[in-house]
């Protein structure tokens, strides 16, 4: 039997398997969680046997070495149609299908366990990547057929031909990415690089630690020093010599990272994996097959998966090279330390002999016990080791800085010489002091100033903060605010809306924009930065972005600290009430929307609507009591502001993106949302107005479900003291019992039980019981 008809056959028995998974589906309602996992499971492989199928019916394809090899005897056609015929036969019930005409599904049991579903998927999924792998190892051959079969028949055709072939193959992979969406690292090295000379970090690409480092197996070099030493910029120059040496070589793989304060996505242990995942999935075919099997293995993207399935492809991936080069910079700056640590606990013992660790950091006491065990080798970033890599920075600037070359040779000297003795090993401190410097105009303003220079990078900032101008200095106040508590990076154009929105009067005023959105450097001096940070849309396409964003972690650390309040400048203290302005400032800009003014047409000329729309509310409760917060937010729950807020990031799928033009009457009312969302206060005051506690809108069925599905204890209590009704059923999760025990609130299930649930309910899992055991509850089973 040909390649092509083996196939057929696997397909066919997936079919047959398919349907009657649909059957006991519509049947057996206690057991559907397990039906619908092995049936999605089924699909996904019938898929990318189809694939196979047509390429192997392809006269022109066929004979090429890799369907040879897939049908061979007992080869991986034969061993998946082999183990697909056992599912079938086991799930056929009683003496097959005569006996389920007569009596019906219901006189038979689904067959099997949750962790017997568990083993039968594990094999389908292994069956599945093997083929995945089959048809991405062979991409590139197939590539160079494609062009050799159609280069007669001319350019035009043929590249419209490539194109469509090759959008074909990478449309699962677009979407592995957008499933793993991590953060882009480039961004960061990119801007590193740019603060680099040419012979920055020489000395270190000379030294025997480097050497070593490369050279050893199992190799772990960790490099610490203090704020503001160049740690991030000498991460680059590593960076780029280990891409350079081994750029060539097929069996080494690189992969790096760069933990942001700047990037709260960049902060997080699973993003970082999520990282390294990808980019080893990019350098190996292999490695990039089992990324499709854990994809595929999360119901093609529609879960996420665990951190220890992440771990496991990991460490399969990381044995599929030869040697592999590991980069991080700033592990100070991970907000999840403890687990990050771990994980580098984990990649050190898997013992993979071909691994070689790099990473830096501030000398911080979690992070030198950590390391203590892993590390091969650490060097500490010392004054006397740096200083030459300042020199050259100097020497830079003050040759090319349009501002500061003008001066005589011989006062460029004394700046140079003056910063070199005052630095003490800070990068950081000498930037800001040149960028002071370009400010003056005379020769005595600045030799004055070199002879009043701050000692410190806390006086260097209270400097800056003081010389701003007081026309702007509310300006700058609130810019600051935004790039310490913002939930993300912000877009330049959407800074700019910020300062326009005046949260006293709870007013935005498009008037009050800046012309030039530049000028926020100008008004912030040295304290911020901007950066290029490419994206990548819906459709793939790049888009380049302008993010701004605190100059140095030195910097965020200086405008929270206690250190600011009880110096000069203690106006700037933002830290009191941050979370509260951001809060209001996002109602407020939504609240311009409140008379229908937001449209498909104009939407772009609001930039900040995405941000206020998807992040309001984890402002809000994340601020003290505010009774005008409180009163902005009613305010949001009424009229076309509601409805613009909804179409913009609808809570329930945020994953479609912004609909302008979507239908109000789908929505769920404002009490579902605010439940939703654990805003505890605007719960009450809804309730108070009258709001219907029973009714049914939204994903989770009802106000009652939402919260207790997404963990609100307070707002649950407060629901079924209003008269909720505890055994509503409808929504995702059936009961509100059901979305406490499936999203693992204990307490939440306790309380629920307390009020008269009905633990008999049928939903998804079958009964609330059965959901318990289902997720491992073992204290509300006892209940």
């Amino acid at each position: 039997m040909d390649v092509a008809a083996s196939v057929i056959a696997v397909i066919d028995i997936s079919a047959k398997i398919f349907e009657l998974c649909q059957t006991y589906f519509s049947e057996v309602k206690e057991a559907r969680k397990d039906i619908q996992r092995l049936r999605d499971g089924v699909t996904s492989l019938q898929d990318v046997m189809t694939d196979v199928r047509d390429l192997a019916e392809d006269s022109n394809l066929s004979g090429r070495s890799v369907f040879s090899r897939l049908n061979q005897h007992d080869g991986p056609v034969q061993q998946c149609e082999r183990d697909l015929r056992r599912l079938l036969v086991q799930l056929e019930p009683g003496e097959g299908e005569g006996k389920m005409r007569r009596f019906g599904l219901r006189a038979f049991k689904w067959p099997f366990s949750s962790k017997d579903v568990d083993k039968r998927l594990q094999i389908i999924n292994e069956h599945k990547a093997t083929f995945t792998l089959a048809l991405t190892s062979d991409n590139l051959a197939l590539t160079r057929s494609i062009k050799d079969d159609i280069a007669r028949l001319g350019d035009g055709l043929a590249d419209v031909q490539i194109e469509q072939r090759t959008l074909a193959m990478g449309e699962k992979q677009q979407k592995i990415r957008h499933w793993l969406s991590s953060p882009d690292p480039s961004s960061n090295h990119n801007a590193a690089c740019k603060s680099r000379q040419p012979t920055t970090g020489e000395w270190f690409l000379k030294s025997s630690e480097f050497e070593e480092w490369k050279m050893t197996s199992r190799s772990f070099l960790w490099l610490y020093g203090i704020p503001g030493c160049g740690k991030s910029v000498l991460c680059s120059t590593v960076l780029e010599k280990v891409k350079s040496q081994y750029k060539s070589n097929p069996t080494v793989a690189i992969a790096y990272f760069y933990f942001d304060f700047n990037d709260t996505e960049k902060q997080r242990h699973d993003k970082f994996t999520h990282s390294l995942i990808e980019q080893l999935a990019w350098q190996s075919t292999k490695a990039l097959a089992y990324l499709e099997s854990l994809f595929s293995r999360y119901q093609d993207g529609k879960q996420q998966p665990t951190q220890d399935a992440l771990e496991v492809a990991l460490q399969q991936m990381l044995n599929e090279f030869g040697e592999t080069f590991i980069i991080l910079d700033a592990l100070d700056e991970c907000k999840e330390r403890e687990e990050l640590l771990s994980l580098l606990q984990n990649l050190t013992s898997w013992g993979a002999g071909n691994l070689h660790v790099l990473a830096t950091s501030r000398r911080e006491r979690d992070i030198e016990e950590t390391l203590e065990s892993l590390t091969t080798s650490e060097i500490c970033l010392q004054s006397a080791l740096v200083d030459n890599d300042i020199r050259t920075h100097l020497s830079e600037r003050l040759q090319n800085d349009p501002k500061l070359k003008r001066w005589p040779a011989n006062v460029r000297g004394e700046i140079k010489d003056t910063l070199m003795e005052g630095a003490q090993g800070m990068f950081r401190w000498v930037v800001c002091q040149l960028d002071m410097l370009r400010k003056c105009l005379k020769v005595d303003a600045l030799r004055k100033a070199l002879k009043s220079l701050p000692n410190t990078l806390d006086e260097t900032y209270a400097r800056m903060l003081l010389s701003i101008d007081e026309d702007y200095s509310q300006d700058a106040f609130r810019i600051l605010q935004w790039l310490v508590y913002s939930a993300r990076p912000l877009r330049i154009e959407e800074m700019v809306e910020v300062i326009a929105i005046d949260t006293e009067e709870s007013r935005f005023n498009p008037e009050n924009r800046l012309p030039d959105p530049r000028d926020l450097l100008t008004i912030c001096s040295s304290l911020v930065t901007t950066i290029s940070v490419t994206t990548e849309g819906n459709d793939g396409a790049s888009n380049e972005t302008t993010e701004l964003r605190l100059a140095h972690f030195s910097v965020k650390e200086y405008l929270i600290s206690d250190r600011i309040r009880t110096g000069t400048a203690f106006q700037y203290d933002i830290q009191s009430r941050g979370e509260e302005e951001i809060a209001q400032s996002c109602v407020t800009y939504l609240l311009h929307f409140q008379s229908g003014v937001l449209t498909l047409r104009n939407l772009d000329t609001f930039p900040l609507a995405l941000y206020a729309a998807e992040y309001w509310c984890r402002h809000f409760r994340a601020m003290k009591d505010s009774d005008q917060a409180t009163k902005l937010g009613m305010q949001l729950f009424q009229g076309d502001a509601f409805i613009n807020w909804i179409r913009l990031w609808d809570l329930d799928e945020p994953w479609r993106g912004s609909d302008i033009s979507g239908d109000a009457t789908n929505f769920a009312p404002p009490l579902y949302y605010a439940s939703h969302q654990g805003l505890f206060k605007l719960v009450s005051l809804l309730l108070e107005k009258g709001a219907d506690v029973n009714a049914q809108g939204g994903y989770y069925g009802n106000a009652l479900q939402a919260a207790s599905a997404e963990g609100h204890e307070a707002i649950v209590a407060l629901l079924l003291e209003k008269g909720a009704d505890v055994n509503a059923q409808d929504g995702y999760h059936d009961s509100a019992l059901e979305a406490a025990l499936v999203e693992g609130h204990e307490t939440i299930a306790a309380l629920l039980l307390e009020k008269g649930a009905d633990v008999n309910t049928q939903g998804g899992y079958g009964s609330a019981l059965q959901a318990a055991l289902v997720m491992g509850h073992e204290a509300i089973v006892a209940l």
